[in-house]
């Protein structure tokens, strides 16, 4: 009777334990959304490759939009459509420095920690980023002092393309409200300076990103 007994709990746990398995993982609940959409901003540091003499980090920032689709727990897609400061700064026997502006568009998939019910949840992401030049200025300090300011004048090419990647936590305000917080890097794929040395000059930028998201649907 004993063994019997043992042969039925037996195959009730390997039975409940097939069902559990089959089971999806943790759905979100009738009120969540999928979709969220919201205003970012960032400051950082930027440089470009290959100037030769020495370079500095110069001050970058970025404000815009974005937009995070995340219907599995765990994976999601997202991007942002900003206008970027970004540049260099380089020490020659004068100093100089380019700053050029840029509509960037990064494409992300994302990976989320812990599960919907977290409050906090940690997050990485990777993904190529585009970005289009809408303007530049460039700066010359001589060495008696004297400055030299251009606009526009062409030295940095109009596409840029490359890789971003980042860690970040995500922190629930409210029902559908979110602050987004990220640590990012960027690099460059593209030589992006117009130089007579004909150097492969890549954008590189490190971006601490803030932002709240809206779930929309």
């Amino acid at each position: 009777m004993k063994k019997l007994l043992f042969i039925a709990l037996s195959l009730a746990t390997v039975s409940a334990t097939a069902q559990n398995a089959k089971k999806p993982m943790a759905l979100k609940t009738p009120t969540a959304t999928y979709v969220s959409v919201g205003p970012v901003a960032g400051v950082g540091a930027s440089w470009v490759s290959g100037m030769g003499g020495t370079s500095m980090a110069t001050p970058s920032g970025n404000i815009g939009i974005g937009l995070v689709y995340a219907r599995n727990e765990h994976w999601g897609w997202g991007t942002q459509l900003t206008l970027s400061s970004e540049g260099y700064t380089v020490d020659y026997s004068y100093r100089a420095k380019g700053t050029p502006m840029y509509l960037r568009l990064p494409v992300r998939a994302y990976y989320f920690f812990g599960d919907f019910k977290n409050t906090i949840r940690p997050k990485a992401y990777l993904g190529p980023q585009v970005g289009v030049k809408v303007g530049e200025k460039d700066n010359m300090n001589g060495a008696y002092g004297d400055v030299t300011m251009a606009n526009n004048t062409g030295k940095f090419t109009t596409m840029d393309f490359g890789v971003n990647a980042g860690l970040g936590l995500n922190i629930k305000l409210a029902q559908a409200a979110w602050l987004n917080l990220d640590l990012g890097y960027y690099q460059g794929l593209l030589d992006v300076i117009k130089d007579p040395a004909d150097h492969y000059n890549m954008n590189q930028n490190l971006t601490f990103n803030a932002g709240v998201l809206f779930g929309i649907w």
